[in-house]
């Protein structure tokens, strides 16, 4: 533990000047900044946009359980901190993140008077952990992810670092396999799986809806979204398929990750008419397809859309869930990289809610031939199983008032 410690610590003037120079976040890098209410605040930690989206109805839930309750969020992005302030709900505040130093922590702790500590899926800071153990503050960790390889880099650390996993109240993983590693660490409570994602909740129409929804017409737009490098091609190359079959389909795609804005639109100008949304620019009768290149919009384009391939499938990343553009209504095509969701895309193509595909021509060939809504309807059962989500936040709401054990 003492190399950790030493290692953070030297680190700390260079992530400092980063906050400084980079993020602005100086004063909640270092804890300073406190609360608009008095009171308890429940402490959660997510680490960007994606993990904050999952626990979104986990913390509204928490909110609509106790009128009194509060809520710090703290996150690594400037982005998520700016998305969550956008809900304008004033018992919950958002924060970058406090840097893992234990004064740092113990700032926080003071500051926000911590009744509780969430951590969205698997942001483990061994300073944090173990100061809020100490304070007897209890730690949960929801939508808990674990891979093989990190499991195994964390059985060859010593066991000082190791036993930070002993002092957590509960575990509630994602999915089985990563129950299990977390069990082999030495974490007490694990709870049945449960992957946050299956509790995305439907958010109001978007403000753009009402100008885009005449602009695409259902049912000949597709959106592809959160695609990885290497998968853009194949659902370019099935939608050159969809298009020659009729020029009324239209393509939008949205790149996980909107740093790759510039090479996403070389690849689709090469082929296509683009227009892109951060600029503003809109479709008219001669576009092809639509970048989706901003943060926090997929509502808009799962809207929008009747069919949608879930990307992150195509390359070995996992898979991205299935449960948003079905709750919008969309038939989901996906490759067969979903590991992330082994459980839940098992159980939606064994309905017909959902299919596999596994080239582009496979792709098209599918599309061309499916009917969203009968898909939807099939996929409603599996739905409404992961959304029923009240005995999770009863379980979370006992172990949230647990004091954990000491960190040795």
């Amino acid at each position: 533990m003492w190399i950790y410690r030493a290692a953070i610590t030297f680190a700390a003037p260079f992530i400092l000047l980063h906050a400084i120079l980079k993020m602005g976040g100086l004063t909640a890098r270092l804890g300073f900044v406190r609360p608009a209410q008095s009171g308890a605040h429940i402490w959660v930690h997510a680490a960007s946009n994606g993990e904050i989206t999952s626990a979104k109805a986990t913390l509204q839930a928490l909110l609509r359980r106790d009128p009194s309750r509060k809520i710090l969020v703290t996150t690594n992005q400037i982005t998520a901190r700016d998305m969550i302030r956008g809900w304008a709900n004033d018992r919950i505040e958002a924060h970058l993140a406090p840097i893992d130093l234990r004064w740092v922590t113990k700032m926080v702790l003071h500051n926000w008077s911590v009744s509780a500590h969430i951590i969205v899926e698997n942001e483990i800071w061994p300073n944090r952990l173990t100061v809020l153990s100490y304070a007897h503050v209890p730690v949960v960790i929801i939508g808990a992810r674990l891979s093989a390889r990190s499991a195994a880099r964390w059985q060859n650390l010593p066991s000082s670092l190791r036993n930070i996993y002993r002092t957590l109240s509960l575990v509630s993983p994602q999915d089985r396999d990563s129950g299990a590693r977390f069990k082999a660490l030495g974490a007490p409570n694990i709870s049945a799986p449960n992957n946050l994602k299956e509790h995305y909740q439907r958010p109001a129409p978007h403000a753009d809806f009402a100008e885009f929804a005449q602009l695409y017409q259902a049912p000949f737009t597709v959106v592809g979204a959160s695609t990885h490098a290497g998968e853009e091609k194949l659902i370019l190359d099935a939608f050159d398929i969809l298009h020659a079959e009729d020029p009324r389909w239209h393509l939008i795609l949205a790149p996980r990750h909107p740093k790759r804005r510039d090479e996403v639109l070389s690849l689709i100008g090469q082929r296509f008419s683009v227009a892109q949304y951060s600029d503003r620019t809109r479709r008219s009768n001669t576009t092809q397809i639509t970048l989706a290149d901003t943060m926090g919009d997929m509502a808009l384009w799962y809207d929008i859309a009747d069919i949608c391939v879930v990307a992150g499938s195509f390359q070995p990343v996992g898979g991205h869930t299935p449960f948003e553009p079905l709750s919008h209504g969309c038939g989901v095509f996906h490759g067969p990289h979903v590991s992330n969701f082994t459980e839940s895309y098992g159980a939606l193509n064994a309905v017909g809610g959902a299919k596999m595909v596994r080239s582009a021509e496979d792709l098209a060939h599918a599309i061309l031939t499916c009917r969203p809504e009968v898909m939807c309807d099939a996929a409603a059962p599996v739905l409404g199983r992961a959304q029923d989500q009240e005995p999770f936040y009863t379980e979370l709401e006992a172990h949230l008032k647990r004091a954990p054990k000491a960190a040795s």
